[in-house]
């Protein structure tokens, strides 16, 4: 493989040279055709084939490579890079040929291109996604015709504490097992790798994780530690939303039957909730707001909502989190105990 900056050697007389980096994912076939598994952008470059001694024979392969990352993930409003990586030789690409497609397939315009010294950029800005389930595809063209594709998924998922959740990873259809899955879990500048190579990793939690055959990663009984976001190896990004509810009693005297209930939504982006995303309903599915009968709404601070009530065996709260008019999720609490559902 040769770039305008080096040569190397990846085959010799037939066999592999093990000195490569790259040796463990390269193979040649019975037609001598290299075989590169799990390719990287640093793999983008020019590939030389020479049958025999004479020069004037080589076969020349130029192997490009997409990628698509995002900027300060971290963040709401976050940018996302779509890159060609390629042989240095080759010059800039034309202008306009990135286009960037949303779930719809409808075209986003408001996009900057750049020329870096091996690779082509093109940026694209995406506002106000914390609550969304989307889907970015970032598409290379030459003429009319798209050469190749990538993208970028962004899922939301809202669970309850004790819940079994299923994260769905964006594998390829022509991957046939997991074992080029891995699966990163990120909270508070805190990274942890769960999956490699296909295998949980051990943690505190690997007891709980496992891979379905989609290569989903199934955590069972989760907690309100488990939320933050999940990254797939395909650019698959799942932030896990878990709603909490617990009381605590107001006074130190028992008879006193005055509780406070707390409802939380553990998120990757904490704190983040917007102003008035909880409410409060009683067993009618009457609003709870101000102080009525047998209730005082505590109001929210940052992803939390309390409510003290004089609890009664009859009596039900539910507290559902609301995002752009829609529940994303609600739990009960009442004389049944504690229960929670979308």
């Amino acid at each position: 493989m040769t770039d305008i900056s080096q040569t190397d050697y990846e085959v010799i007389n037939g066999k592999v040279d093990q000195s490569s980096p790259r040796a463990s994912r390269l193979s040649l076939d019975s037609s001598c055709s290299l075989i590169i598994n799990n390719i990287t952008a640093d793999d983008a470059g020019r590939y030389s084939c020479r049958p025999g001694s004479d020069a004037s024979s080589d076969g020349l392969v130029l192997l490009n490579v997409l990628t698509i990352s995002v900027a300060d993930p971290t963040k709401e409003d976050f940018t996302l890079y779509c890159s060609l990586w390629r042989y240095s030789d080759l010059g800039s690409c034309p202008g306009k040929s990135f286009h960037w497609l949303d779930e719809k397939r409808t075209e986003l315009t408001e996009s900057a291109e750049s020329r870096l010294r091996r690779r082509c950029v093109s940026s694209l800005t995406v506002k106000h996604q914390s609550d969304t389930n989307r889907r970015f595809t970032c598409q290379f063209i030459e003429g009319t015709k798209v050469k190749v594709e990538v993208q970028h998924t962004r899922v939301h998922l809202y669970h309850r504490a004790g819940d079994e959740a299923v994260l769905s990873c964006n594998r390829p259809s022509s991957s046939d097992s997991c074992s080029s899955v891995d699966w990163s879990y990120e909270r508070n500048n805190d990274r942890k790798q769960e999956v490699h190579k296909g295998m949980v990793q051990s943690s505190s939690r690997s007891a709980r994780l496992s891979l379905d055959r989609n290569c989903s990663l199934i955590i069972n009984n989760i907690t309100a530690d488990d939320a933050g976001r999940y990254t797939c190896r395909y650019d698959t990004h799942v932030y896990l939303n878990v709603m909490t509810i617990s009381a605590s009693s107001t006074d130190a005297d028992p008879k006193n039957d005055e509780l406070t209930l707390s409802c939380s939504l553990e998120r990757f982006w904490s704190g983040s909730c917007p102003d008035k995303s909880f409410l409060w309903l009683n067993e009618t599915e009457s609003e709870l707001t101000g102080e009525g009968d047998g209730y005082k709404s505590g109001g929210q601070t940052g992803c939390v909502s309390f409510l003290t009530v004089n609890l009664q065996s009859s009596r039900r709260f539910t507290c559902q989190f609301v995002e752009e008019k829609t529940v994303k999720i609600e739990t009960h609490y009442g004389s049944e105990g504690m229960m929670s559902h979308f």
